[in-house]
């Protein structure tokens, strides 16, 4: 058995005792009424919040948060996404340094599997929503991450010192309005401002276009559409690369299932 397919394994076993275990507790649904947990929590967030932010980022409620890990990174990736969370935690492995940013945290689960070379590494969290931050900065706490409240579709400061080696904007182009080669030129650009020469900006996200999908994730990525939580109709994998391309003599980016993983070396 492969190391990839036992890392799997394992992973899916932690979410499913994790998941067990909080059944018991009664801190969860079953497992039948998940997504639609998942998705009630969604909307619940978005009325919270009002018009504060994009609905892709009102979305991250506390409740939800606490069950991100399971429908998302243990469920939505193997078997809809098709893009097995482990080679998201290789990518953030192999490119996270000890002077990192991270946009659009999520629960910080990949940057708790990274394995920094100082026991001191700078870390900043930068997202929108202060739930997000706040439950990434706990999961990481040991590591003492910095926050940061900001919108990543708008300008850093200019003189904001000192700049970052590395930069991740993992599952977030998928989720901001406007077209790919739109959003990702923007994004790009605003990340470029703050990262040092000779540093590395990596993500991934979720594509529609040449990009196969099965039956299954067209209808879900057709749902969150419809509720503005996703907006990636118009996401395509030659509009990402052009837009890569343009900014970066040396660039990767491949396609594992319906995501794109990518990596711009300045």
């Amino acid at each position: 058995m492969s190391n990839k397919l036992t890392e799997t394994k394992d992973f899916l076993k932690m979410q499913i005792g994790t998941y067990c275990n909080r059944i018991k507790k009664k801190k969860i649904p079953s497992l039948d009424n998940l997504q639609s947990s998942y998705l009630l929590s969604m909307k619940k967030s978005s009325k919270a919040q009002g018009n504060k932010m994009h609905d892709s980022a009102k979305a991250y409620s506390p409740l939800l948060l606490k069950i991100y890990d399971l429908y998302v990174l243990g469920a939505s990736n193997y078997f809809i996404w098709k893009c097995p969370t482990t080679k998201l935690v290789d990518l953030f492995r192999a490119h996270t340094t000890n002077n990192h940013i991270d946009i659009g945290v999520g629960t910080g689960y990949f940057l708790a599997k990274v394995k920094f070379k100082t026991p001191h590494p700078r870390i900043v969290l930068c997202d929108i929503n202060p739930n997000s931050l706040q439950y990434a900065s706990k999961r990481i706490a040991k590591k003492n991450p910095q926050q940061l409240v900001h919108n990543i579709l708008e300008p850093f400061e200019q003189d904001r010192e000192p700049k970052f080696d590395s930069i991740s904007i993992n599952y977030l182009l998928h989720c901001l309005p406007g077209s790919i080669k739109d959003k990702a030129a923007v994004v790009i650009d605003n990340c470029l401002s703050i990262l040092n020469p000779g540093g590395v900006i990596f993500g991934s996200t979720l594509l529609q276009g040449s990009t196969k999908r099965s039956k299954r994730a067209q209808k879900l990525m057709n749902f969150y559409n419809s509720k503005g939580v996703f907006s990636n109709a118009d996401d395509h994998y030659e509009d990402l690369e052009a837009v890569l391309k343009k900014r970066f003599a040396r660039y990767e980016i491949k396609r594992v299932g319906c995501c794109a993983l990518f990596v711009g070396y300045k």
